[in-house]
């Protein structure tokens, strides 16, 4: 009403809704002050093109669909303990720079295009408690430079890190098991270390197309004993020139190994 609010008065607000859906505001690093606000819900911030930074690190939690979505001039978004991303989260958010980066704190991402086209969003994704799997589209796009750790995750779903350029290494964990078309498509991946005993279903050919994996000149290190299974399984054969087992990266990488021991 043009009168404002008091710090107190925000602290009492649990729920903003869509009161800020396609607004002209053009920072929010306020939103601190609503520290009971811990959950945003579809569209509550969608489509505000002018606005340039906010803080959300009292918020845990984003349900619905397209939190952010579109919002083009978002330049700083300060970050919490984040647990669940929703769908669209921050698709198209192409200048928007995570302080902190990633939370390591997000334990499930929802549907797809979450993180789509961010493409400030740049260095190490560290999610050591994400669950199920890699949401289509989640990343495609992104700046990101090398994946550590994506905690228990089963699938990685269809164009999750396609178009990536600067991604040139990745570390999958044992219980992947399977991988939609495009995973890794147009990417930099030169050095894949995937742990799995048994090799993940590639159900298209084109999961690593474009990329120096399949063009010869990266390596993929697998389990010691299923160098031989990878080599034979389907798509995987593509690339067996380049499969070798894990016990050779420690000689063949010997500074990296020392940088990336505690995810192996």
């Amino acid at each position: 009403d043009g009168i404002g609010i008091t710090k107190q008065d925000a602290k009492a607000v649990t729920n903003i809704g869509t009161w800020f859906r396609g607004s002209k505001i053009t920072s929010f690093e306020e939103l601190r002050f609503f520290a009971n606000v811990k959950e945003l819900h579809s569209e509550a911030f969608y489509q505000c093109r002018t606005l340039r930074s906010i803080d959300l690190s009292n918020v845990t939690k984003f349900h619905g669909w397209a939190n952010f979505k579109d919002d083009t001039a978002l330049e700083k978004v300060i970050v919490g303990d984040w647990e669940k991303i929703s769908e669209y989260c921050f698709n198209n958010c192409k200048n928007a720079v995570f302080v902190g980066g990633l939370p390591r704190t997000i334990r499930t991402i929802e549907i797809n295009g979450n993180f789509r086209n961010t493409k400030r969003l740049t260095g190490d994704v560290v999610l050591p408690y994400l669950q199920s799997k890699v949401t289509a589209s989640c990343f495609e796009g992104s700046g990101l430079e090398r994946v550590l750790d994506l905690g228990d995750i089963t699938l990685i779903d269809g164009s999750a890190f396609n178009d990536c350029a600067s991604l040139w290494l990745a570390i999958l964990p044992s219980t992947y098991n399977l991988s939609k078309w495009n995973a890794f498509r147009n990417t930099s991946l030169s050095v894949l270390i995937c742990k799995a005993t048994t090799p993940p279903t590639l159900n298209e050919g084109n999961n690593f197309t474009g990329t120096p994996l399949e063009n010869g000149t990266g390596t993929i290190y697998v389990p010691d004993g299923s160098v031989e299974a990878y080599k034979t399984a389907t798509n995987w054969s593509r690339m067996a020139n380049v499969i070798r087992p894990l016990s050779d990266f420690p000689t063949d990488n010997p500074s990296l190994y020392a940088e990336l021991e505690q995810y192996l």
